[in-house]
């Protein structure tokens, strides 16, 4: 969780820099918590024994105004997709 007024780098802790301006870190030393975590999970989950199964359920929220929004949810978002990277939002 990232708490803290705007312009504290909540999202450069969370994500990591934005140079090249694509959403996301290509400098694996400066990339954020999320890339870091999200990559650990699946490798966590390519390595695991064949027998295994899993589900994984991702929630990427944003609290604004003591609303709780997830991101990542097709009928809280107004945007359909996403120019910059093709996939649906």
């Amino acid at each position: 969780m990232a708490y803290g007024q705007t312009g504290s780098g909540k999202t450069y802790t969370m994500m990591g820099p934005d140079n090249n301006h694509a959403g996301y870190c290509e400098d694996t030393v400066l990339i954020g918590l999320i890339p870091r975590i999200v990559s650990s999970i699946f490798e966590g989950v390519k390595n695991a024994e064949s027998h295994l199964q899993f589900t994984l359920t991702v929630q990427y929220c944003e609290i604004y105004k003591e609303r709780i929004k997830d991101l990542l949810d097709r009928k809280q978002s107004k945007y359909t997709n996403s120019p910059q990277r093709n996939k649906t939002i």
